[in-house]
């Protein structure tokens, strides 16, 4: 399973693996960091030069997760059925 990050500039593509389906990823406002939400709970933050692993924030108790950051980068938002953690 992995998160396709396409580079409109150049067209290349970069494959984020994950051990289930991604269910979301949001961007930081400066664009250094991108987020991603998996069906097993997982949120991971991973840096978007080479695109490295930094490190899963979160895991919920299983089940997918979406997240979402905020327009000022101080927070981000996990969602999974109906609770929502910040």
């Amino acid at each position: 399973w992995k998160a396709r990050v396409l580079d409109l500039a150049t067209g290349s593509t970069v494959e984020l693996t994950h051990n289930v389906d991604v269910h979301s990823a949001c961007w930081s406002p400066d664009g250094k960091r991108l987020f991603t939400g998996a069906a097993d709970g997982k949120v991971t933050l991973w840096e978007t030069v080479g695109y490295a692993l930094l490190i899963p924030l979160a895991n919920q108790k299983g089940g997918e997760v979406s997240v979402l950051c905020s327009p000022d980068g101080r927070r981000l938002a996990g969602t999974q059925g109906s609770t929502v953690t910040i």
